[in-house]
């Protein structure tokens, strides 16, 4: 509930001419995306290589946790931080919403690729990606849209009430 809460006063935030602005200048958006996407799960693949070389002891349960992290998509999480911090909430949903969809074919790559190159490990690498994906679908991408179309349809409404949804909202995150 929390979580919906505030996705939610996300998209009372947003409007379509903020992603548009972002679309029409794309070289951050696909930078960010290519950088989440592609160097998150090499540099976690560095790191267990340099701890494993060092003979540093990591269990299979932390290895597989690591690979899984950093080959997932980005968590709405990021977008509250954004929010709070009053960065750039437009580029952050996009981010996450294009790590979202591509995640529907790079997640299930990369954990193959982890399970190949950590040949070694004694249990193996699952992941219920079609369920995680649908979780992520429901509790992220939905309220967002469904808030920015009421703002679309009801912009002076949701303007008088961005301030206590944002209130409700924070409060909730926080207890």
């Amino acid at each position: 509930i929390v979580v919906l809460s505030v996705m939610t006063t996300i998209g009372m935030e947003l409007r379509w001419h903020q992603f548009i602005e972002l679309l029409e200048a794309p070289r951050i958006p696909i930078l960010g995306s290519i950088i989440h996407t592609l160097c998150f799960p090499a540099i976690t693949a560095l790191i267990i290589l340099g701890t494993t070389t060092l003979n540093y002891p990591l269990s299979d349960a932390t290895i597989i946790g690591m690979l899984l992290i950093a080959a997932c998509p980005s968590g709405g999480f990021s977008n509250i931080l954004a929010l709070v911090a009053r960065a750039n909430l437009p580029l952050s949903v996009l981010l996450t919403s294009v790590s979202s969809i591509l995640s529907f074919v790079t997640v299930p790559i990369f954990m193959a690729a982890f399970a190949f190159f950590m040949a070694d490990l004694n249990e193996p690498i699952r992941l219920p990606v079609s369920e995680t994906l649908l979780q992520l679908l429901i509790l992220v991408l939905l309220p967002i849209g469904l808030r920015m179309l009421i703002r679309f349809k009801h912009d002076q409404w949701v303007t008088r009430h961005l301030a206590k949804a944002q209130n409700v909202g924070q409060l909730a995150l926080y207890v």
